[in-house]
């Protein structure tokens, strides 16, 4: 056997080397395809069978000979395949030498100049338009839609990057959302990401309804801008249901001046979502293009300028034919290059390359810039083709990709391989094939996307070695694919797909957790045995195939978001794995609180005994306590922890994140856990568990409180000083350890947060030097001032403490370390009685303060008019604060002031009309306050005033018409309010006016009724207004109008006709109006009409023909209308018309032919109408029918069936319905057409994806048609007809009879009933 025997490391690093060339690179030098791809695959088994054979020597003590001699053969055949390779390396003239000294080149390029996006982009003028169109009053509606389009490569998503981060537009907006659509248009994921933006949680997605009323929750009076990067969907339908997520209880001037940024190729897309003409991004100009590359190639540090590379560079730069990524890639090419020779040589060598087309339109440049790559770094970048385009890329896991697949090389052998993948993943983005890049709070990039012409160059070089699978039905197995990737909902892996035995990584990709499970078979991996990745993200498993432990390569498995009771045990016999993930949400999470929870603390996993075996491990991610067994400390390669509850973690080099569970539950020799000598240890946090006693009973000496233990335990926990982030919860110890107490120690340590150390009454941090981030929750400190030396301190959250009594001042050298505090949140500190005189003196850079639910507060420092950057300010719950300072009138930056739950605040202090930048002013639930301050009307600069439950304000300042910027003014249930001010007409600028609930208000001024710029006006629940002044004419600019609630309101003025722009009418609940003015004929722009709850209207007036524009009409709850008027068929622009809880209404109009736009038709509660006019079935366009509660209606009109449009047929609570139209039953009869009983989700959170007839509570009619069998399963059909979806998706599909379009979505089942006939 010694004689065969082989140096197995030395070979292995030989085949690695060679196999690492892409085959597209040999090919295109050599054209010998069919001999690198066989020469590659051989390199490959040979690097299986040693690594096989490597394992078995180390872990192997039984059946030695047996195995050896089961592989003697292959290990004979090894010397002479050696050989075979070696002379086919010779004929193909490889070299077997260092590829980093390619690699060299892109690591001396690592510094990074630094240059403001905002001057290098080159698109200055569209910049300011679209700026321009997001602020301008002109343009300002309930929800505007401005697309950007241009081809690939122009930089529409670098633009509205640049506008999305601009400071005056994070200004304007309350909220802001960035999704990026590409071509999977889901409504539900992108609301989730939506939701997940604002509230960075994960929303559950098996109730969509619920997560539609929590986007509208958290947007419910906000005005917010919305980017939907890259949109390739033209379905006017989902667009529709999208738009109308934002509207709260239909309320289309619920996000009042919101908009909609749209980024798009299709030029279709646009003309299908504007509401405004769009921004079209043409090639940039020649100056444009020469700047954006001068900038960025003769910056800092790069090439130097002079006439001979001017001239080369202009002659470069022509061949970029102004794209703005071309020129990127460029100036990377040429930012290295320093002589002038250099500059010849790369225009001399490279003159063929802009002849050069690579698939759909690739950018010469990109293969430019590819090609200078070294041959390791290519590798890299080809793989990112596993990933779909617009996918974001993890920078973590990609790296950890790169290394399961040996990709990383380096010539420095102390260079951790993370290292070298960081390296890696910085040039790509320094090349500008990442862009998007993601960061987090310390400015580390997490994550990436690549552009779609970058996606286009990698694909076009893996080609068939990468399958991207969406459905395989529509695709074939292809023997020499190596990376399978599936994206979105597929069930498994088809046998047929097991001849791609040659496999290395599988990822499922793009999943929502309420997809059904993936099932994975035992021959899936008994075929796949050569996967070195598999991702198995929220697959919705609970178990794996014992037979994993084959996948012997396996060295990257990533199980997150499944259903794992404990870790499957056959992991442990993959012996190569480097990787193993089980986390539960979101990897991406900044905030990561769960671990406080003392209910989580006891959920465990207890780690397979054979764990200890896995010794190339090196990153075990989970979110939930560890129980480790006993020899962990033998894993000697693990970097990342995420979680633990273990004392062996002394020989562990750790890396990244640590979490150890239950601290106070080990033994007293935690210094053996060696956590000073782990410099790459960068997070730290240590739980305490709350009830655990056994530490004190093994102690000896115990302190009068039993705490000492504690605090010697957290003591031997000392970390190295690297340390960048700390956090200690339920710490039971009545001071921190001396290595923060008092100390420099932790130089690099920029977050702490303490939680729950309910025994703590004091700290000094004055030696934190480096600490930005201090977060202090549910601590028993009473006074917070030891902060001397923290010149870096941006952020201070004091939560919860509540015996926190003052913020008492240190000396004023002292105070010099706050200097750089730009936030102050102060919440929950019940004996917080005072802020003291001086404390806020020397906060210049504080622009953002809060204090929120300090109970005893009774008044804030003088000293705050010092604060001269202070930007917002909030102040809430404070029930004891009587007054604001006076020198509040001094803070001459602030922009938001809210002040709420404040009841014994009586007046607003002297010199509060001197806030000259302050913009936006909520007052709310003041009862106490009886007055505003006189010089109110100075507030130059106030664009939005909302006065909310001020019981006490009786009047309103006379000087408000002064307020000449105001755009948007909202009194809401102010009861002792009873007049408004004369000078409320002079709000010239006023686009918005609310007044709700004001019971006492007495008739509204004329003058009101000047506001010429007024775009939305909304009166509500204002039970002693009687009538409108005849002015109302005089709001030439209106465009909605919400007349609600006025109880005793009995007349509307007639002076109508003047109202040229009103596009919107809400008519609600006026028991007391008998009629509608007759010049509302006049109204030509008008879209939505809803009329609902008017007791005493009789009649409506034959002039709404005159409405050409309606599009929506709504008649509700109208008890003693007894017709409609046959104008309605004039309404050819109707679209949508609702008739509900018409008690006397006993006939529709006979002509319904010339409604040919009507879309939907609903009609329920109307127990007296008897029939539906047979020119129902002339409604070509009819999508949606819903007929319920029509206890008189006897038949349905007979061309019923023949609704060519016709998605959706509701049929509900009409008990003397005795049959269905003949074209119907023979539907029915050929299983053409299904009906279903007791389908009780009659409207949608999105349109059904229409399959069927539903009937609901029609006895009669069920009790007919059930006569004979064919009772089907709802929940059968319903899959069924998502399969059919999944395999048309984006087509027009006829089904059933019937034509679908858009997408099903139920929340819940129930057992059906299908006759026959």
């Amino acid at each position: 056997m010694a004689a065969e025997k082989i140096a197995i490391t030395s070979a292995i690093e030989i085949l690695k080397k060679l196999s690492s060339y892409p085959e597209q690179e040999i090919v295109l030098i050599l054209g010998v395809k069919k001999e690198f791809r066989k020469l590659k695959e051989t390199s490959l088994m040979l690097i299986g069978v040693l690594r096989e054979t490597e394992i078995h020597d180390f872990f192997s003590n039984n059946n030695q000979i047996a195995f050896h001699f089961k592989i003697a053969h292959k290990i004979k055949d090894i010397n002479e395949k050696m050989d075979n390779i070696r002379k086919d390396m010779e004929n193909f003239k490889f070299a077997v030498g260092d590829v980093n000294v390619y690699f060299k080149n892109d690591l001396d390029r690592k510094t990074y100049p630094s240059i403001d996006n905002s001057k290098k982009f080159g698109r200055e003028e569209e910049k300011s338009m679209l700026i321009g169109m997001l602020t301008d009053s002109n343009i300002e509606e309930s929800l505007s839609v401005i697309p950007i389009v241009g081809i690939g490569g122009l930089g529409k998503t670098t633009l509205a990057q640049i506008v999305y981060n601009n400071k005056s537009i994070v200004a304007h907006f309350d909220k802001q959302m960035w999704v990026c659509v590409s071509d999977n248009f889901k409504i539900e994921r992108l609301i989730k990401e939506m939701i997940e933006y604002l509230t960075r949680e994960n929303p559950d997605l098996s109730n969509p309804g619920a997560i539609q009323t929590k986007l509208q929750e958290n947007l419910a009076g906000k005005k917010f801008l919305l980017v939907l990067d890259d949109v390739w969907s033209c379905d006017h339908e989902k667009w529709d249901i999208l738009r109308n997520s934002f509207l709260i209880g239909g309320n289309k001037e619920s996000n009042f001046g919101s908009k909609i940024i749209v980024t798009t190729r299709d030029s279709e897309v646009a003309r299908i979502v504007e509401t405004v003409s769009p921004i079209t991004l043409v090639r940039l100009s020649e100056k444009e293009s020469w700047s954006l590359f001068e900038i960025r190639t003769f910056g800092s540090g790069g090439a130097t300028k002079n006439p001979n590379t001017v001239r080369i560079g202009k002659m470069l730069v022509d061949k970029c034919r102004g794209f703005p990524l071309a020129i990127k890639s460029l100036s990377v090419l040429m930012y290295s290059k320093r002589s002038d020779r250099e500059w010849v040589s790369f225009q001399d060598n490279n003159a063929d390359i802009w002849e050069l087309r690579v698939g759909n339109g690739i950018l010469p440049v990109l293969k430019l810039s590819y090609d200078h790559f070294s041959p390791p770094l290519k590798q890299c970048f080809v793989y990112c083709s596993i990933f779909p385009k617009d996918y974001e890329i993890s920078k973590k896991t990609l790296i950890q990709l790169w290394m399961a697949e040996g990709l990383l090389q380096s010539s420095n052998d102390n260079m951790l391989m993370e290292d070298v993948g960081n390296e890696y993943f910085n040039s790509l983005v320094w090349n500008s094939f990442f862009q998007d890049v993601k960061e987090d709070k310390y400015g580390e990039v997490t994550a990436c996307k690549m552009h779609d012409l970058v996606h286009d160059l990698a694909q076009s070089i893996i080609g068939n070695e990468c399958m991207m699978v969406e459905d395989f039905d529509k695709v074939k197995p292809k023997e020499e694919t190596r990376y399978l990737s599936m994206v979105g909902e597929i069930k498994t892996i088809p046998e047929t797909f097991f001849i791609m035995n040659k496999v290395r990584a599988h990822l499922c990709l793009c999943r929502d957790d309420f997809y059904s499970p993936y099932y994975i078979s035992k021959q899936m991996f008994l075929s796949l045995r050569s996967l070195r990745v598999l991702h198995l993200v929220n697959t919705n498993i609970e178990s794996l195939p014992s037979c994993i432990e084959e996948l012997k390569h396996l060295r990257y498995l990533d199980l997150s978001g499944n259903k794992f009771a404990t870790f499957p045990k056959s992991i442990t016999n993959l012996y190569n794995l480097q990787t193993l993930k089980m986390l539960g949400g979101n990897e991406y999470m900044e905030e990561y609180d769960m671990l406080s929870d003392n209910k989580y603390l006891e959920e465990y996993w207890t780690l397979p005994k054979g764990m200890t075996k896995m010794i190339n491990l090196r990153h075990l991610e989970v979110d939930r306590g560890l129980k480790f067994p006993n020899g962990i400390g033998q894993l000697t390669n693990l970097q990342t922890l995420t979680d633990a509850g273990i004392e062996e973690l002394g020989d562990l080099q750790l890396g990244g994140a640590l979490t150890l569970v239950n601290v106070n539950c080990l033994s007293n020799n935690a210094s053996a856990a060696n956590l000073k000598e782990k410099l790459r240890l960068r997070k730290l946090h240590l739980i305490f568990k709350e009830d655990c006693k056994e530490p004190l009973r093994q102690c000896s000496v115990v302190s009068k409180n039993g705490f000492d233990v504690e605090n010697k335990l957290l003591e031997s926990l000392q970390p190295h000083p690297n340390l960048i982030e700390l956090r200690i919860t339920q710490f039971h110890g009545s001071r921190l350890p001396n290595w923060i107490d008092r100390s420099s120690y932790l130089s690099s340590l920029q977050k702490l947060k303490l939680n729950q150390c309910r025994n703590m009454l004091s700290l000094n941090l004055a030696g934190l030097c480096s600490l930005r981030w201090l977060d202090i929750k549910r601590c028993s400190i009473s006074s917070l001032g030891l902060l001397k030396g923290l010149t870096n301190l941006e952020d201070i959250r004091v939560w919860d403490c509540n015996n926190l009594n003052s913020l008492r001042v240190p000396e004023e050298d002292n105070m010099l370390g706050l200097i750089r505090l730009k936030a102050l949140k102060i919440k929950k500190c019940s004996s917080l009685a005072t802020l003291l005189d001086g404390f806020f003196s020397l906060l210049r850079s504080l622009n953002f303060l809060s204090i929120h639910d300090c109970s005893i507060l009774r008044n804030l420092s003088e000293s705050i008019g010092n604060l001269s950057s202070l930007q917002e300010l909030n102040i809430r719950y404070c029930h004891s604060l009587i007054a604001l300072p006076e020198g509040f009138g001094n803070l001459s930056s602030l922009q938001e002031l809210n002040i709420s739950n404040c009841p014994g605040l009586v007046a607003l202090p002297e010199g509060f009309g001197n806030l000259s930048s302050l913009q936006k002013l909520d007052i709310i639930d003041c009862h106490g306050l009886v007055t505003l301050s006189e010089d109110f009307g100075n507030l130059s600069s106030l664009q939005e005033l909302i006065i909310r439950d001020c019981h006490g304000l009786a009047a309103l300042p006379k000087g408000l018409g002064n307020l000449s910027s105001l755009q948007s003014l909202i009194i809401e249930n102010n009861r002792d309010l009873t007049v408004l001010p004369e000078s409320l007409g002079d709000l010239s600028s006023l686009k918005r006016l609310d007044i709700c609930q004001c019971p006492n208000l007495v008739p509204l001024l004329e003058g009101m009724f000047c506001l010429t710029s007024l775009k939305t006006l909304t009166i509500r629940y204002c039970q002693k207004l009687i009538s409108f002044p005849n002015v109302i004419q005089n709001l030439i600019s209106l465009r909605k109008l919400y007349i609600i609630c006025l109880k005793n309101l009995k007349l509307l003025p007639d002076g109508w006709r003047n109202l040229s722009s009103l596009e919107e009418l809400f008519i609600y609940d006026c028991p007391a109006l008998a009629s509608l003015p007759d010049s509302l004929q006049e109204l030509r722009s008008l879209k939505y009409l809803r009329i609902w709850e008017l007791e005493s209207l009789t009649i409506l007036s034959e002039g709404l023909r005159n409405l050409s524009s309606l599009e929506e009409l709504f008649i509700w709850d109208c008890f003693v209308l007894t017709s409609l008027p046959d104008s309605l068929q004039e309404l050819r622009s109707l679209k949508d018309l609702h008739i509900g809880d018409l008690k006397s209404l006993t006939k529709l109009p006979e002509v319904f032919r010339n409604l040919s736009s009507l879309e939907e038709l609903f009609i329920w509660d109307c127990p007296a109408l008897t029939s539906i006019p047979d020119s129902l079935q002339e409604l070509r366009s009819l999508k949606d029918l819903r007929l319920s509660g029509l206890e008189s209606l006897a038949k349905l009109p007979e061309g019923l069936g023949n609704l060519s449009s016709l998605e959706s047929l509701d049929i509900v609570d009409c008990n003397c319905l005795l049959s269905l139209p003949e074209e119907m039953q023979n539907q029915i009869r050929s299983k053409t057409l299904k009906i279903y009983e007791n389908f009780r989700n009659h409207r949608q959170t999105w349109r059904s994806f229409i399959i069927a007839v539903k009937i609901d509570f029609c006895q009669l009619l069920l009790d007919i048609m059930t006569t004979t069998s064919g009772v089907q399963s709802m929940e059968e059909n319903m899959n069924k007809s998502k399969e059919r979806r999944r395999n048309t998706r984006g087509k027009s599909l006829q089904i059933d009879g019937i034509t679908n379009v858009g997408e099903h979505c139920h929340q819940e089942s129930s057992p059906a009933t299908t006759p026959s006939f």
